[in-house]
């Protein structure tokens, strides 16, 4: 016995001299011993740890639940070898090899496990790290939605990613030691992109070169590359690495777009639609581009109300001015629309359709006016075509008046005249005599053929005997000009002489004929005008209603709340008080909502916003923004999770905001009950880029329906925002915004599935950049 228990201390003084982690656990994972090295790991006494749990000891790290299986495998007999990440008793983790090495009775059966720790060498680490980074770029080539192609400096494709496969129709091993440039591209970029190569390789990546790729099926699609070299730790060129993304259907958006552009900027161009706002608080009047133009002012030219009407004209400016401080008193509905003349500096004149809106707040009990929103058209087309019109039909008008008729009595049988007027021989540059004798027959003055009625010189060709006929007809004058004439008459037989006569009236035509012609010119081109005049018109009502909702709506909420608290006074329950003034509180925030979305296009369009450059963290803003609309998606049982790294962009900080906010707004406006949405962002590969990505699970949008939203104050109609507030400019905003902060906007959606709204900013926007 003394030997056996001397035997026993022995083996305990050498286990505990030895520098690996000794440890034996029974079936159930309890210690039923342990050495010193094993204790030191677990940072605790031997004694201390004999009948612990031995999991219990283990921090949990991802790699503890493989060593339980490991530990599993061991009772089932088989021996393991495995390298963990392990912690102790919340101490820091730990490279350690552990071996796992199954003890049995002589019977066979395992009655314990000797767990055997070794802490990783320094060059077990570095491989282990390596093959770590190697794993992890694989994993990411592998996932990353962007095709990427490793290839030789000579142009030999050594790798393709899987999204590479799926957008080409190429597997690997088809592509693999093939030329990339004879292979994939037209023989029409084959120099450019080698050159491309040569200075990837030199040093000198390529970044946003957009050049076609000839797909599996032979169809050609758009990418846009960038690339770089991959050298080892001696700076040798080892391979180059090009990273590309479908943008063939941007390129056809964006020629959409500018086909819009044009179209828009033309319909600008013909409407002449000035946008002005009058900030009563400070007496600062904004004026649009357009509108200064109108009134040929320059660009950089402060606006005052006693300068705008030193140029109305001096027989309206009594008119305009009444109407513009009737519209600025608050007994008024703050309405203002009149048609005035402008006559610029240079002396010309300019007709305007102005309209507006005056808002007034309630100070100390007394109103008063805080802010005037309105738009001038320039009509002066309009007035003068209508004015030429009015001219036109006067001078028709007078025409008639003074129009001069001859009358007659011709001797049908016969074809001659019996009695004619002076008029009629003035018509015809004659005397009387000289018509009578010279230009009795009916058929010399006549260059028209003869009307059915005179196809005979008897009864047979009168059918319309005793009737009245008119016929318009064209002569030759005396001096030998050709006129057209209008001829009405009654035909008879002579009772006395049982011949033919007809007597009648002509009538000189040939300025009526003249003037129709011009008239139907004119009228032709009054149509023209019109149309133009009627689409600025729409163009108008189009921008005013929707302005005139969005801006009455939070207004008569403040309004209204006010009163009602002014008027109950201290009746008014606090928790009533408080959801007033919170409504109010929602209304006055939409109303500015609404009039900066409407500034801030303006001061987009006109190159005027400028860029306020911080350090901005995504995690905060992504917060922040979530918390505005988390309200209402709560109401929609709207689920919003967020999923965005700590990283910290340097970028104008309220563009960026409200970026974020009209994505995720749209967001719970279009999505359905029960619905959710997840905002999420990843560092691009080219790692001076992320991408922010709002999903949503709502009604999602056709490639038109998606066209359409982009366009200004437009909102596609649907069951889900007939009655939602909003502007229209939401995604205008986000598409002008992002162009500012040098981003890219992508609308992805499926109708019935949801949408995919994904933002590409810079890390680090730069002065002048934008």
């Amino acid at each position: 016995m003394r030997e056996h228990a001397l035997d026993i201390a022995l083996e305990s003084v050498a286990l505990d001299s030895l520098p690996s982690g000794v440890a034996i656990v029974d079936p159930e994972l309890n210690i039923l011993y342990l050495n010193a090295a094993w204790a030191e790991f677990a940072g605790a006494s031997a004694q201390s740890l004999v009948g612990r749990h031995l999991p219990d000891l283990v921090s949990a790290t991802p790699d503890r639940m493989r060593l339980l299986a490991s530990l599993d495998e061991a009772f089932h007999g088989d021996r393991t070898s495995r390298r963990f990440a392990l912690a102790f008793r919340e101490r820091a983790t730990r490279s350690i090899k552990v071996d796992c090495v199954p003890q049995a009775h002589t019977d066979g059966r395992i009655w314990s496990v000797c767990v055997v720790l070794n802490e990783a060498s320094r060059p077990e680490l570095e491989e282990s790290a390596l093959a770590n980074a190697r794993a992890v770029t694989d994993a990411l080539i592998d996932a990353v939605p962007a095709a990427i192609v490793i290839f030789a400096p000579d142009g030999t494709i050594q790798r393709v990613n899987p999204y590479f496969e799926m957008m080409t129709g190429y597997r690997l091993d088809y592509l693999r030691g093939k030329n990339l440039v004879d292979t994939l591209l037209p023989a029409r970029v084959h120099a450019e992109v080698r050159q491309n190569i040569q200075r990837a390789a030199r040093g000198r990546p390529t970044r946003g070169y957009i050049s076609p790729l000839i797909l599996r099926n032979g169809i050609e699609r758009f990418f846009e590359w960038s690339d770089t070299a991959i050298r080892d730790e001696e700076g040798n060129l080892v391979s180059l690495l090009a990273i590309g993304h479908d943008v063939s259907d941007m390129l056809r958006t964006q020629k959409s777009l500018l086909h819009n552009e044009q179209l828009i900027q033309e319909v600008a161009r013909l409407s002449h639609i000035g946008v002005f706002d009058h900030d009563h608080t400070s007496d600062t009047i904004y004026w649009s581009p357009e509108q200064r133009r109108i009134f040929g002012w320059d660009m950089d030219e402060a606006v005052t109300i006693p300068k705008i009407s030193q140029q109305v004209h001096p027989h309206d400016q009594t008119r305009v001015m009444s109407a513009l401080y009737r519209a600025h008193d608050p007994a008024s509905d703050g309405r203002f629309d009149v048609e005035y003349r402008v006559v610029r500096r240079d002396g010309s004149l300019r007709w305007v359709d102005n309209r507006s809106q005056t808002f007034f707040v309630e100070e100390n009990g007394h109103q008063r006016p805080i802010r005037t929103i309105g738009a001038v058209i320039d009509i002066t087309e309009r007035k003068f075509a209508e004015e030429a019109l009015r001219e036109r039909e006067n001078l028709l008008r007078q025409g008639a008046r003074i129009g001069r008729f001859g009358t007659w009595m011709w001797d049908v049988t016969r074809d001659r005249c019996l009695v004619c007027s002076d008029e009629l021989a003035a018509l015809f540059e004659m005397s009387v005599d000289e018509f009578v004798r010279e230009r009795g027959s009916d058929r010399d003055i006549r260059i028209d053929p003869l009307p059915d009625y005179r196809a005979e010189d008897d009864e047979r060709g009168l059918t319309d005997l005793g009737r009245h006929y008119e016929e318009e007809f064209r002569g030759r004058t005396k001096s030998g000009d050709i006129r057209w004439f209008r001829e009405v008459g009654h035909v008879f037989k002579n009772p006395a002489t049982g011949m033919l006569w007809a007597i009648g009236v002509t009538q000189d035509i040939t300025d009526s004929k003249n003037t129709e012609a011009e008239l139907r010119r004119l009228m032709e081109e009054s149509a023209r005008l019109a149309q133009l005049a009627e689409q600025s018109n729409q163009a108008k009502s189009q921008f005013l209603a929707t302005m005139s909702h969005e801006l009455r709506t939070p207004l008569n909420a403040i309004i209204g709340f006010s009163e009602l608290q002014i008027r109950l006074g201290s009746e008014l329950q606090l928790e009533k008080q408080t959801e007033y003034q919170g409504i109010i509180l929602q209304s006055a925030r939409h109303l500015l909502s609404v009039i900066n979305d409407i500034l801030d296009l303006a001061k987009v369009e006109s190159g005027r916003l400028e860029l306020v450059l911080t350090d901005v963290s995504l995690v905060e803003i992504a917060r922040e923004c979530v918390s505005y609309v988390e309200p209402t998606a709560r109401s929609r049982s709207i689920e919003i999770q967020v999923e965005v790294p700590r990283t910290t962009l340097r970028t104008d900080r309220r563009l960026l905001k409200q970026l974020l906010l009209n994505i995720l707004s749209n967001a719970v406006k279009f999505n359905r009950t029960g619905g959710q949405i997840t905002l999420f962002a990843s560092l691009l590969p080219s790692a001076d880029r992320i991408a922010i990505c709002v999903e949503d699970t709502g009604i999602g949008m056709t490639a038109e329906e998606i066209e359409f939203a982009l366009q200004p104050f437009a909102q596609i109609q649907t069951a889900y925002n007939r009655s939602s507030e909003g502007t229209g400019l939401g995604l205008t905003l986000v598409q002008r915004f992002s162009a500012l902060l040098d981003g890219e906007v992508a609308i992805t959606s499926q109708p019935g599935i949801g949408t995919m709204v994904t933002l590409s900013l810079p890390l680090r926007l730069t002065a002048g950049r934008g």
